[in-house]
C-alpha cells in the first residue's frame, strides 16, 4: 500500500520551500528566505543523502566540502528547481569547476552566460538554466548595515526581494503638500545594528 501524502517524508525540496516568507514591500507578493534559515536544512548529511548514488565517485568529498562551506544557498536553488540525481551531481561540479560560490549570486541571465550556451556546461539546458535564474532571487534578500554611510539610498537589481516583514502606509502633510510616507520592519537576519546586535547569528 502506498503512503498517503501526509504520511511522506518532506524532501528537501520541500523543506527549502518551508522556509519561504512573503515579502511586505508593497504589492510585491514574492517571497524569500530568511538569511540562515538554510542551516539546519542544508546539512553535511544532507547533501550526501542527496548525491549518495555518486558517493564513490572521484572527488566526491571534495564536492561535499566545497557545498557545505561555499555553496549551501547554490545547492538549495538547484534542488528547489527540480535538478536532482545525476544532473545536481554534474551542475554543482560545474559550479566547483569554475569556482562560483555563494558570494558570487545573482549568475547572470542565459543570453549572457556563453559558455553554457555554446554547449561546454555540463548538465545545463536553457530551460534548467532559467529555472535557476528565476529561483536565485528568494536567496538574495539584501542584508542591511546601520553603519554604512548612505545606507538609505542604495539600488537595487531589479529582481531583488526585500526583506520586508511589516509596512504600514501613512499620509500626512511635508513641505506645505500631502504626501504618502512607507515605514517597513526589516527581518532580523537582514538588519545589521551594532547598537542593538540582536540579529541572528549565521
Amino acid at each position: 500500500m502506498e503512503d498517503s501524502w501526509d504520511e511522506m517524508e518532506p524532501s528537501l525540496a520541500d523543506q527549502i520551500a518551508s522556509r519561504l516568507i512573503p515579502s511586505l514591500f508593497e504589492n510585491d507578493l514574492r517571497e524569500f528566505v530568511p538569511e540562515g534559515d538554510l542551516n539546519p536544512i542544508i546539512t553535511k548529511a544532507a547533501i550526501e543523502e542527496e548525491l549518495k548514488d555518486f558517493a564513490n565517485g572521484s572527488g566526491f568529498e571534495e564536492l561535499v566540502r566545497f557545498i557545505c562551506n561555499h555553496a549551501t544557498k547554490i545547492f538549495a536553488i538547484a534542488v528547489l528547481s527540480d535538478i536532482e540525481g545525476s544532473v545536481l551531481y554534474k551542475v554543482m561540479k560545474w559550479f566547483l569547476a569554475h569556482g562560483l560560490f555563494d558570494e558570487h549570486l545573482p549568475l547572470q541571465p542565459w543570453k549572457e552566460m556563453h559558455e553554457l550556451r555554446s554547449g561546454r556546461g555540463r548538465g545545463w539546458t536553457p530551460s534548467r538554466y532559467r529555472r535557476f535564474y528565476e529561483n536565485q532571487w528568494p536567496f538574495l534578500a539584501p542584508i542591511f548595515r546601520t553603519d554604512t554611510e548612505n545606507e538609505s539610498n542604495r539600488d537595487f537589481e531589479q529582481f531583488r526581494i526585500l526583506p520586508f516583514t511589516k509596512g504600514e502606509t501613512t499620509e500626512r502633510p511635508h513641505s506645505g503638500s500631502f504626501g504618502k510616507i512607507l515605514k517597513y520592519k526589516i527581518h532580523p537576519n537582514h538588519l545589521i545594528d551594532h547598537e542593538y546586535p540582536v540579529r541572528n547569528q549565521l
